[in-house]
């Protein structure tokens, strides 16, 4: 068995089969059965005795028929809020309270009606956001398949994917990337495979935005036939959100502004990091998303702990910077680890701060993991020296303060099936063997100055350093983009500026040959990102600039730039997406 590999059967055995005890619980929604589908329901775990803080809660639910699935492992909180707008029917929901001294677990699960909103006709109807509608449609025609058309009064036109029809049952959509206060049209095409039917046109408004969300403006208009026209902003100490190209806001994260958003995952979820600045492992959470803010999965720190502890890991003190799907379907998501090292990066005892790649199954139990300590030289300190600073690393545990060793920011999924780590400390890009799932995290290359590659121009004033959001270029298996924060040139040359690259990567003859080299003409200390756009031009985030606004802009073929927009909050990446369901471009 790979070293990265584990007895998982063992491992999940012992942390899942606690013994059940008498303890009880009781389970209730806030709003009775039956409900319209679309409804968002709270519910409350209450232990029949003993406070409720004396007790972990897991959550699962599932449509009546198929398996359970996790939506939030186990952790602090008794409420969960949930709803399920695939299709009505019957679902039941169960939560499992374990003591947390004696381990002891109790379970409680109640059935929830889900009632469709369409019999004969389609609807159109507002949700809990106010930027999202939810369109129902009557059920479609076995080996059919639905999306639905939407656009308001300025013609400008969007379409959800499709979705498989389900013989009797009623098919739904939310349809996202619309302004406030708006009035859309919209209806349904059914793609039978001999014609395309059109469902009848519905109208509804939405409305007004209640949110405190940072003013985006834009700097150089975009040109006529711009593509990618949504600008997703994953801010950071500001609300997440999207706008078009004219810079206004269509699409925000509805509940306190997350840690880190990271991907979205190209089904109409997003994936995102939640920091206690206190620093609890059980309030750590990383979480899948829905448009309308629902978590579709969670789990926390503490709750992985217990998993690594079983396996002889080290133990995380935070998810931090990066949360992806894998090609696997697994979910890798980066998180903070720490050891009091002495004799290594000085002579007294010092607290080191690296990190580890988490691999994640879709029922949130740990089935590989990649831990700095145990696979670079603990000896090749921070590039700068750095020290953690307040909010710009994941919370300590051993110290009030460490070195910041490593600083991963970064996780891309390779063309075969290994994964980069981007180490921001280290100025370096590092590819490890994960051989989706099966390798044994040996380090395959380190691209940067200082490692495996030589550089043509083989100038070292051209690498990288302190970079940011490392992506394979769409359909490219040679060509990596990467933001040049260049904070390393920027300690001889005050001037320097950050820039946007691409490297063309030769793995055998270990060559890296810089064929863009754009200066964005901006300084970023942190922060940004950097995409291909379907145009072929490239879209570069300069996300930290020295009044903490992020600017971002599309350059064409020749360097110049012909879209900009400024957004008056840090923006930890942006991305330009044709439709809010579409995927990071470029993403496995």
């Amino acid at each position: 068995m790979p070293s990265g590999s584990f007895p998982f059967a063992v491992a999940a055995f012992l942390l899942a089969n606690q013994l059940l005890a008498q303890v009880g619980v009781s389970l209730k929604p806030s709003h009775p059965s039956p409900w319209q589908i679309g409804g968002v329901v709270t519910w409350t775990a209450t232990p029949v005795s003993g406070a409720p803080d004396a007790f972990w809660y897991r959550f699962r639910a599932r449509r009546i028929g198929s398996p359970f699935r996790v939506w939030r492992d186990f952790g602090p909180d008794n409420t969960f809020r949930w709803s399920d707008v695939e299709h009505s029917g019957t679902f039941e929901v169960e939560v499992s309270a374990r003591d947390r001294v004696t381990n002891n677990v109790s379970v409680a699960s109640a059935r929830y009606v889900l009632q469709p909103n369409a019999t004969d006709r389609p609807t159109l109807v507002e949700t809990s956001h106010p930027l999202i509608l939810l369109y129902s449609a009557p059920p479609c025609n076995n080996g059919s398949r639905m999306k639905v058309r939407f656009q308001p009064a300025d013609g400008f036109t969007q379409d959800t994917p499709y979705k498989s029809c389900d013989g009797g049952l009623d098919m739904n959509f939310y349809l996202a990337g619309l302004r406030a206060e708006t009035e859309y049209f919209a209806y349904h095409i059914v793609d039978t495979g001999d014609s395309f039917d059109a469902g009848p046109v519905l109208t509804a408004f939405t409305l007004a935005i209640a949110a405190d969300l940072p003013v985006t403006t834009v700097l150089t208009p975009p040109p006529p036939d711009a593509s990618d026209p949504i600008v997703l902003q994953e801010n950071v100490f500001a609300s997440q959100l999207a706008t078009d190209l004219a810079g206004r806001v269509v699409w925000y994260y509805p509940g306190a502004p997350l840690s880190f958003m990271t991907r979205p995952t190209g089904e109409g979820a997003f994936l995102g990091i939640a920091q206690d600045a206190q620093g609890d492992p059980w309030r750590q959470a990383v979480r899948e998303f829905d448009l309308v803010g629902i978590p579709l999965r969670e789990t926390n720190a503490g709750r992985i702990n217990e998993q690594l502890k079983v396996l002889g890991k080290r133990p995380i003190n935070s998810f931090h910077h990066e949360a992806l799907r894998l090609p696997d379907g697994n979910l890798a998501v980066l998180a903070g680890v720490e050891q009091i090292l002495t004799g290594v990066q000085g002579a007294a005892p010092v607290d080191v701060l690296g990190d580890m790649i988490v691999v994640l199954d879709s029922n949130l139990n740990v089935v590989w993991t990649w831990d700095t300590f145990d696979h670079l030289d603990t000896h090749r300190m921070a590039t700068l020296g750095e020290k953690c600073q307040p909010n710009a690393c994941p919370p300590l545990q051993l110290s009030p303060t460490a070195n910041d060793w490593t600083h991963g920011n970064a996780i891309e999924a390779t063309p075969d099936g290994n994964l980069l780590v981007s180490l921001r400390n280290q100025d370096w890009i590092v590819k490890i063997n994960y051989d989706s799932g099966e390798g044994n995290g040996d380090v395959l290359w380190r691209l940067g100055n200082g490692g495996d590659f030589a550089l043509s121009p083989a100038n070292p004033a051209m690498w990288f350093s302190h970079q940011h959001d490392p992506r394979y270029e769409p359909l490219s298996a040679g060509r990596l983009m990467i933001l040049d924060n260049g904070n390393i040139r920027r300690e001889t040359d005050p001037k320097a500026t950050s820039r946007g690259q691409v490297y063309q990567i030769d793995e055998q003859a270990k060559t890296a040959t810089v064929v863009v080299n754009t200066d964005l003409a901006r300084y970023s200390l942190a922060l940004g990102s950097g995409e291909k756009l379907s145009n072929g031009n490239c879209w570069f985030d300069a996300g930290f600039l020295p009044d903490a606004s992020g600017v971002a802009d599309e350059f064409d073929s020749t360097g110049r730039s012909v879209f900009s927009i400024r957004t008056a909050a840090p923006v930890y990446r942006s991305y330009r997406l044709a439709t809010m369901y579409s995927p990071v471009r470029g993403s496995r």
